[in-house]
């Protein structure tokens, strides 16, 4: 009987682990708040910015090995920590409304090798920005700051 409530208590804590996203709690940290320490190890996943047409971005969020991500949290940050610019999205992805600006997060926790948006710079906007992101692999596994650098 022990055993059968246990279980249904860890399949309950895993049900409320955010899988549709990131909540606006994390925007400050950028940390989710799984109770487990992040990795210390280099993060097996990279993010890439190229320019396209229009003066945008393609921000690309991707794993650089065989393994697949369920949850991340993505900003583009000034050297002030802002967070800077507007981020355009496709499916499976959503907005998060931080007090510094505007984010995203997963929208589901269907495993993922790459997530794909389009960012576009404030007006005016100059200098270095950092792509950050922290990456949940599983409710234990996940890294912050996984990060780029943008100069504009």
């Amino acid at each position: 009987m022990l055993i059968k409530l246990l279980t249904i208590s860890s399949l309950c804590l895993l049900a409320i682990a955010y899988p549709t996203g990131a909540p606006i709690e994390s925007c400050n940290l950028r940390i989710p708040g799984h109770s487990a320490q992040a990795q210390t190890t280099p993060a097996p996943f990279n993010i890439e910015v190229k320019p396209i047409a229009g003066g945008k971005y393609s921000v690309t969020l991707k794993s650089t090995d065989s393994g697949k991500f369920k949850g991340y949290l993505l900003a583009a940050v000034d050297s002030t920590n802002n967070y800077v610019g507007n981020f355009t999205h496709g499916a499976n992805i959503k907005q998060l409304a931080c007090p510094q600006g505007n984010a995203l997060t997963h929208s589901d926790h269907t495993g993922k090798t790459s997530v794909r948006v389009d960012w576009t710079p404030s007006t005016g906007l100059k200098g270095p920005i950092d792509f950050k992101a922290t990456i949940v692999r599983n409710f234990d596994t996940f890294w912050v700051d996984v990060k780029t650098t943008l100069t504009i």
